[in-house]
């Protein structure tokens, strides 16, 4: 485990029932860093989007964000500029399991990240009003509960986009939609809806 975030909690293992019962296997750390490395580049990109559409407890979810933080980090060490590039990488991270245990751990395991990530780098600072609502705002539109093989047409995912400094604007498609294409497409008029640009601590109002 990368020594920044070494103290955080890890949760506890599944039982065999839950392994019978939804085939689930988690991958190693080692494994999902190994994999990573094999696009480091775009696994530490702010902008680069990745979905999971089996994500378990969030391992790949995680460990993508700690490596999109870094950079935020790099780049911005001043308070706004750190938290809205945090989240620009945050909105950038999707995914999706059928079992709503894991989805709301792996909410809150990268709600963890961002929290930590924030006081551990940005210790002196105080979070703007909003921040905090901001973080769970996004990880509920974009980590999910749904069945991938039967149910696309009932998951919906935020595109999160920022045409101005500061600011998020926000086009809702269906995951069913989005498949269509041969690539996890975001080109062409949200299948549901868009939402005019508004500050970023303001997401969560």
């Amino acid at each position: 485990m990368n020594d920044e975030f070494a103290h955080l909690p890890v949760l506890e293992t599944r039982g065999r029932d839950r392994v019978r019962d939804l085939a689930e296997v988690f991958t190693a750390e080692r494994e999902v860093e190994a994999m990573l490395d094999l696009v480091a580049d775009s696994a530490s990109s702010i902008e680069a989007r990745f979905f999971e559409p089996s994500c378990g407890n969030g391992n790949f979810l995680v460990a993508i964000l700690q490596r999109k933080l870094r950079t935020v980090f790099r780049r911005h060490k001043k308070t706004k500029p750190f938290e809205f590039n945090s989240l620009k990488a945050l909105s950038s991270i999707y995914g999706v399991d059928i079992d709503g245990h894991n989805i709301r751990d792996a909410r809150e395991r990268m709600k963890m990240v961002m929290v930590d990530f924030y006081s551990t780098h940005l210790n002196t600072a105080r979070q703007t009003e909003g921040f905090g609502n901001a973080i769970e705002y996004i990880l509920q539109r974009n980590i999910c509960v749904g069945d991938m093989l039967n149910g696309a047409d009932s998951i919906t995912f935020v595109e999160f986009s920022s045409p101005k400094i500061n600011k998020f604007q926000q086009r809702t498609f269906r995951l069913s939609d989005m498949m269509e294409s041969e690539r996890f497409d975001w080109r062409g008029p949200p299948s549901i809806e868009e939402t005019p640009m508004k500050n970023y601590w303001e997401l969560g109002r």
